[in-house]
């Protein structure tokens, strides 16, 4: 019966391990009741803070937004390429935007909504990948 138990033991030992938040990079997180709102940069990926969410930014697939020193007939919208997990589950790709109609995306009992993504593009210089940063809010909600 004792072998039984050290294997156990040794697996569950293993699953705390993977499962400890410091594998992921640290949030300064402003958070309020059930509401999460961090800042990430490509590449990065954080488990949300109090939750099992994995949420990860990927990359800027897209930027067509009005730069500042220009004037625009339309807005146009930066388009950014996510991973969402739950604790080691697998990860779901998706998309999010800048426009209020594609700035929210939902995964299990999780709203995740992009709030701003920096920094704004000027006509004379293209942004570099890594100089990108995205703030995103998450909240619980209830599943219908």
């Amino acid at each position: 019966m004792n072998r039984r138990v050290v294997p156990v033991a040794v697996l569950a030992m293993a699953l705390v391990a993977a499962c400890r938040s410091d594998t992921f990079p640290p949030v300064s997180p402003s958070q309020t009741g059930a509401t999460v709102e961090l800042t990430l940069r490509p590449g990065e990926e954080v488990r949300v803070p109090g939750t099992l969410l994995r949420l990860a930014f990927t990359q800027v697939v897209g930027d067509s937004r009005c730069p500042t020193d220009v004037v625009c007939i339309w807005e146009g919208e930066a388009v950014l390429e996510l991973a969402l997990g739950i604790g080691m589950g697998p990860s779901y790709p998706d998309t999010v935007t800048t426009r209020s109609s594609g700035n929210v995306t939902r995964l299990f009992g999780y709203r995740i909504t992009l709030l701003d993504v920096q920094p704004a593009p000027v006509s004379t210089r293209p942004i570099p990948p890594g100089d990108y940063s995205a703030r995103f809010r998450v909240e619980s909600v209830e599943e219908p």
